[in-house]
């Protein structure tokens, strides 16, 4: 298995800083006395948002890392992104996007065949809902941040090509 070493320093950066963040809101919504009650409101509903994304982010690496898994894996059987398994014949191709034109944020699609099958076989109502936004949205429902990658998204791509000819060539041995 091949794992990618994603920017594991810049999410820590980010995971201490939310928590930095979280910590000075909780002693702001609680200590602060004479604020205003519109302006603890925003703190609170801050707090929950930040604060939930962050806690969400920190079970989501801890949960990964316990089972040897980093966010983005190849397999022989397959992609894995954020521990699920996407097989090589289920994937048609990848399309590299770029979210804005004055952006440096770079977007890879994966392509499947089995879009339909895989968003009503999806048990989370959140995901389920995610999913089919982004199959409505992109065509696709992986959509893969080139955060989680080191170097070139054309270089991720060109080996994930790899695997999908050593995948086909090998399924067309056992054919035979």
């Amino acid at each position: 298995m091949f794992n990618f070493t994603h920017r594991l320093w810049f999410k820590n950066l980010l995971l201490v800083c939310g928590l930095g963040y979280l910590a000075f809101q909780c002693g702001f919504c609680a200590f602060n006395r004479e604020a205003p009650l519109f302006i603890h409101i925003i703190g609170w509903v801050g707090l929950i948002f930040f604060g939930g994304g962050g806690v969400f982010l920190l079970y989501k690496t801890i949960a990964l890392r316990s089972r040897g898994l980093r966010m983005v894996n190849l397999s022989d059987e397959g992609l894995i992104l954020f521990g699920e398994l996407i097989p090589w014949n289920a994937i048609e191709g990848f399309e590299p996007m770029r979210i804005m034109a004055f952006s440096n944020v770079h977007q890879m699609l994966v392509l499947t065949n089995n879009c339909e099958e895989v968003i009503a076989n999806t048990r989370n109502g959140f995901k389920r809902w995610s999913r089919r936004r982004s199959y409505n949205q992109y065509g696709a429902i992986y959509v893969l941040d080139d955060d989680y990658i080191d170097g070139s998204m054309d270089a991720f791509i060109a080996l994930c090509n790899e695997y999908i000819d050593n995948d086909r060539k090998k399924r067309e041995r056992l054919a035979y």
